[in-house]
Parts: structure tokens; sequence; C-alpha cells
């Protein structure tokens, strides 16, 4: 279920991995939005295991409403490891 600026979107009855993504994803948005995160938005690390999700998450929230980017940040404390992020901007919050 896509969490929307109205309501939630069911994307139907496909119970698998996409389902706990946005099942989490979801219960960030919930949350209390600092004054930054409603300006810059909220950002959301992406396991790896979820990545394969990203791009047609990022295009179902939009649907529902959602500015939505991905970014992909590179550590030189990590060497050779990428760290994927999605972040959020709340549709209630902009003025």
């Amino acid at each position: 279920m896509i969490f929307s600026s109205v309501e939630p979107i069911d994307p139907g009855d496909d119970h698998d991995d996409r389902d706990i993504v946005v099942k989490s994803i979801n219960k960030c948005l919930e949350k209390s939005w600092t004054a930054t995160e409603i300006k810059k938005g909220r950002k959301i690390e992406i396991p790896g295991f979820w990545r394969s999700h990203i791009d047609g998450l990022i295009l179902e929230y939009r649907e529902a409403g959602w500015v939505v980017s991905k970014l992909i940040q590179i550590s030189s404390a990590r060497p050779k490891q990428r760290l994927f992020f999605m972040t959020f901007k709340n549709p209630k919050l902009l003025a």
C-alpha cells in the first residue's frame, strides 16, 4: 500500500519483498517532519536487497502525489560501496 496524501493506494494482492519495502517507507513517512525535512525532503536509505524496487516505487509515490528523487552516494570511508537513498517531500506540507 503506497502512502498517499489523500488515502492509501493498494497495489493489489502481491505479498512479496516489495510490500515489506513499501510498509517500511510508509512508516518513515508517517512520522513527524522537522522544518529541515519539510524544506529539503526526508532522506530514507535503501538497503541493497531493496534496490530493485526503487525505480518502480518512485513512479508509484509520484502518482500518489509525493515529490520523490533517488540519490546514490559514494563515500571514501566505504571504498567501492554505494549508498542508495530515496528523498521524499511531503505534499501536505509543501507551501
